[in-house]
């Protein structure tokens, strides 16, 4: 009887479990990784607002002269 995708999910799981038991140090640095890609994302989008506002002050400063 072949195993079904639930339980090949199990395994998996299982092994990554088993995995981050025997190696917190990986676990550690993936979550590091994670935190470091948000906080860039934010930067980016903050810089973004900034620079549309600036845009826009620039736009509106043009028209008016």
């Amino acid at each position: 009887m072949n195993p079904g995708p639930v339980e090949e999910a199990g395994r998996v799981a299982s092994g990554v479990v088993e995995t981050f038991q025997s190696a917190p140090l990986i676990l550690a640095l993936i979550l590091l990784q994670a935190a470091v890609l948000v906080m860039v994302m934010w930067i980016a989008r903050e810089n973004q607002i900034t620079e549309r506002a600036v845009f826009d002050a620039l736009i509106q400063h043009c028209k008016l002269q």
